[in-house]
């Protein structure tokens, strides 16, 4: 399994037909993946280490959330500004109005976007393991 040479420490994505998880790799054999899950509940981090038998495991990816948060957040503000763009493009008094539907759409787009992002990682790759 090429997954036991990954540097300890290095995020994985790991996913099992329950759930997707996205944890620190600690360490790896023949039957078993264990990992440290990183999360934050009402501002409190919490650890928790995670144990997942080979037999469960379907694939395990390099996770990429930082890029997926920030892919997700450019798209949800190209998104949110474009349809602001054409909502202000129909108003009566253009210098009156100004332009502030592309700017609310744009945060709230880029907010959507960010938090999409961040919770599927639609970046992670590449694929270290897959289950035959």
């Amino acid at each position: 399994m090429a997954v036991q040479h990954l540097p300890t420490g290095q995020r994985i994505r790991v996913h099992t037909p329950r759930r997707y998880t996205v944890c620190t790799f600690d360490s790896a054999d023949d039957d078993s993946l264990i990992c440290t899950q990183h999360r934050i509940i009402i501002f409190v981090p919490v650890n928790s280490s995670q144990v997942f038998r080979r037999s469960e495991v379907q694939s395990v990816k390099l996770s990429r959330q930082g890029a997926s948060t920030l892919a997700g957040t450019a798209i949800g503000l190209g998104a949110g500004v474009g349809i602001g763009a054409a909502i202000d493009a129909t108003a009566k008094d253009q210098a009156e109005e100004g332009h502030i539907m592309t700017v609310v759409l744009g945060l709230l787009g880029a907010l959507l976007g960010e938090g999409i992002g961040n919770h599927t990682d639609f970046l992670a790759g590449p694929v270290m393991y897959q289950a035959p």
